[in-house]
C-alpha cells in the first residue's frame, strides 16, 4: 500500500529532528482529513443524486 510506515522506521527517521515529528503527524493528520472530507462530499452527492425522482 502506498505510504506504508513501520514504526521503526517512523522512530530511525525521526528520533534525532526533534519536534519535527510533531510537525509530519500534523501534516498527516490534514492529508486524512482532506481525504475524508473529499469522500463525504462525493458520497453526500452521490445521496442526492439517487434521491431524485427523475435520473438524466
Amino acid at each position: 500500500m502506498d505510504g506504508e510506515i513501520t514504526l521503526s522506521d517512523f522512530v530511525a527517521r525521526w528520533k534525532s529532528e526533534g519536534d519535527d515529528w510533531k510537525v509530519y503527524m500534523r501534516v498527516m493528520r490534514h492529508r486524512i482529513n482532506k481525504k475524508y472530507r473529499r469522500m463525504l462530499n462525493d458520497l453526500i452527492l452521490m445521496k442526492k443524486f439517487l434521491e431524485l425522482e427523475y435520473h438524466p
